[in-house]
């Protein structure tokens, strides 16, 4: 009992140890495998600690898909980089960030970080993707459009941090009637 108990408790995330195995995570329609320790998984993410602590996992915890098969794998590629640094990427390739004036491909980035972030239970990112969002309406004096927020209320329950934030934005200036 002792040896199960010990075994489903996450490794403690260091850098100086690499006897750690990895596992491989299937992302997207091109089945596209990512190479990650899973204590490094399972300490962000609920989803990830929920399954490499299932003893069902056995024989099959070498490899995994997400919750979701419409996950791109860049938007995979940046939670990888959350997981290993903490760091939410929302760098654009070549000079596209020059030319990202009103935020689109940097809100696009977020949003589809966030809805991951929701899919396997990540709160700190998904805390931070919030704020992220927030400083890049203050740098371009945008706002996310339609289509992500329809994409926010599509791919999440609707009630979470980042529909109330659009919420809130939406009636951010507004006065109310008398």
């Amino acid at each position: 009992m002792a040896d199960r108990m010990a075994a489903t408790k996450c490794q403690k995330r260091s850098f100086d140890d690499f006897s750690e195995s990895t596992v491989t995570i299937v992302v997207g329609s091109e089945r596209r495998p990512f190479y990650v320790h899973p204590s490094f998984l399972a300490e962000k993410s609920k989803y990830f600690k929920a399954m490499f602590a299932a003893t069902w996992m056995g024989a099959r915890a070498k490899a995994c898909s997400l919750p979701d098969d419409d996950t791109d794998p860049d938007t995979f590629r940046r939670y990888c980089r959350w997981v290993y640094k903490d760091v939410v990427d929302i760098t654009l390739a070549g000079s596209d960030d020059a030319q990202d004036k009103t935020g689109g491909a940097r809100f696009e980035i977020l949003f589809k970080l966030y809805i991951l972030a929701d899919q396997l239970g990540d709160t700190i990112l998904r805390n931070a993707t919030v704020d992220r969002i927030a400083d890049v309406e203050k740098e371009t004096a945008y706002r996310p459009g339609h289509d992500l927020i329809n994409l926010a209320y599509e791919k999440t329950a609707g009630n979470n941090m980042l529909c109330k934030f659009l919420v809130d934005d939406a009636l951010s200036g507004t006065e109310p009637e008398s």
